[in-house]
């Protein structure tokens, strides 16, 4: 999902929003520093001119013919005794029955018009009836899903979003239980997959997010003006965000001002602010030459800040572009443990057997990556490298 996109300029990388396009933390992460960041304080504000964008509000609001449809399925419920959390459980899965999931991060009222969306606009939708039926939510942020994809010379890597509606606190517990969590139910789009926890979130960090996720898209679509009021909405609500942060910077870059986008980048690692995706992208403004020490100062970071399996494989596949096969094998050992379904680790194990001459090795790893995928343009890419080993004649 557009859950959480790290984005990836030729050779940088940021995460952005969750089910990810936004962050993958949206909420303030960990420095060294005593005062707050104030990201936008760093911003050339001279450099954009700010453009109307929907208010947090809006994000939640309901027609009100769909609202009067919901309270008369809520009032039949009720007199059937089903819970609160259930009714608009219920209520979402009978009405989304046709829903698709897609990347696109929308508003209420857009994904019941247009009937798809991210793990952010599900999260949003949920939330509006839940508001409307006085259900309290939380919300859980994990990479259960990881999905990359590359538009536009950019690499965009998403985590998930997921909301638990909970049940009214006179929920009866049974003899002899003790909880240490609310009960309830949880809404989300892939609850049959494993999860890799990053956080619990907040209704500030699903909005943070919508904001993030469209200014991500609008950066991509070269509507810098709309990035930038998108993205000081998320600022206004998380002014920490190393993603954020990070996601300024590149504006910046791909605007031309360069001068900004390093001082945000190396503000972010003065300040010790901990993402993989901020220090991958300041060093693409580093000279190799002149800012050697520099560079080698940043890429000892690297794994410190590297605290999901897609950052353990985005680190993994620059080992291997470097020769560091070792370190490679060991993170995606780490990748594979804790994100079995995903190809892309199995292929870049396969890089690593093949660059060792062991090719039937390499051969079985692209094997079992194919059977980890069901997108057409990734078995593609597998057969075709495959199909490439095959010709090899090479006496192993």
């Amino acid at each position: 999902m557009k859950m959480v996109w790290k984005i990836l300029g030729l050779c940088g990388l940021l995460l952005v929003a969750g089910c990810t396009t936004t962050s993958k933390h949206s909420r303030s992460l960990e420095t060294n520093s005593p005062t707050p960041l104030n990201i936008a304080e760093k911003i050339n504000h001279a450099l954009f001119n700010k453009v109307a964008i929907p208010s947090a509000s809006e994000l939640f609001s309901l027609p009100d013919e769909e609202r009067t449809k919901f309270i008369a399925f809520q009032a039949r419920a009720r007199r059937l005794g089903v819970r609160e959390d259930k009714i608009i459980f219920n209520y979402l899965e009978a009405k989304l029955d046709e829903f698709t999931y897609d990347g696109q991060t929308l508003t209420a009222q857009e994904s019941l018009q247009e009937n798809h969306g991210n793990c952010i606009s599900l999260a949003i939708l949920t939330e509006s009836y839940a508001q409307l039926a006085n259900v309290q939510t939380s919300f859980t942020e994990v990479s259960s899903i990881p999905i990359y994809q590359v538009q536009n010379g950019t690499v965009l890597v998403a985590n998930h979003f997921k909301t638990k509606l909970l049940a009214p606190e006179e929920t009866p517990k049974e003899k002899g239980w003790i909880s240490f969590s609310k009960a309830g139910t949880v809404v989300d789009y892939f609850p049959e997959f494993d999860s890799v926890f990053i956080g619990n979130a907040t209704r500030t960090d699903l909005i943070t997010k919508f904001y993030a996720n469209r200014s991500v898209d609008a950066l991509l679509g070269e509507e810098y003006d709309l990035s930038y009021s998108y993205l000081l909405e998320a600022l206004a609500l998380s002014p920490n965000d190393a993603e954020l942060l990070n996601l300024s910077a590149l504006l910046h870059k791909r605007r031309g001002d360069l001068v900004t986008a390093n001082t945000l980048f190396e503000f972010g690692f003065e300040q010790n602010v901990k993402s993989y995706n901020l220090l991958s992208n300041y060093i693409t403004l580093l000279d190799p030459f002149e800012d050697a020490a520099r560079i080698a100062l940043v890429e000892s970071e690297f794994e410190q800040a590297s605290t999901t399996p897609i950052d353990w494989l985005l680190l993994a596949q620059d080992y291997v572009r470097k020769d560091q096969l070792n370190a490679a094998e060991r993170l995606l050992s780490k990748v594979i443990d804790a994100v079995p379904y995903l190809p892309e680790p199995y292929i870049e194990q396969a890089k690593i057997h093949y660059l060792r001459g062991n090719l039937t090795r390499a051969r079985e790893l692209l094997a079992t990556a194919s059977k980890k995928t069901s997108q057409k343009h990734k078995l593609a890419i597998i057969q075709a490298k495959q199909t490439a080993l095959l010709r090899l004649n090479v006496k192993e």
